[in-house]
C-alpha cells in the first residue's frame, strides 16, 4: 500500500485510541450495585456464621473465608428477612 492511499479499514491504519471514560450513569449504577451488595452481605453474614463448617465448605467458601465469617457470629440474626 502506498503512503498516499487511505485505508477504509481502521485496523490497518495503526491508530490507537485511548479508552473512553465511563459516563455518569455507568458510575452511578456501579455505586448503587456495590451498595446493595454490601447491604446483602451484612444481612447474610450472621446466617452464614451459624452454619456448620462443612456446609460453608460445600457452598464453596475456603477455610480463610470461613474464619472471617466466624468473626461475625455475635451479630444478631434479623428475623424479618
Amino acid at each position: 500500500m502506498s503512503n498516499t492511499t487511505l485505508s477504509m479499514n481502521p485496523s490497518l491504519t495503526g491508530s490507537v485510541t485511548a479508552p473512553r471514560r465511563d459516563g455518569l450513569f455507568a458510575r452511578i449504577g456501579r455505586a448503587i450495585i456495590a451498595n446493595q451488595e454490601a447491604r446483602a452481605r451484612a444481612v447474610v453474614r450472621p446466617y452464614l456464621a451459624q452454619m456448620p463448617d462443612k456446609d460453608l465448605a460445600a457452598l464453596g467458601y475456603t477455610k480463610s473465608e470461613i474464619n472471617e465469617i466466624r468473626k461475625s457470629r455475635h451479630l444478631p440474626v434479623v428475623s424479618w428477612v
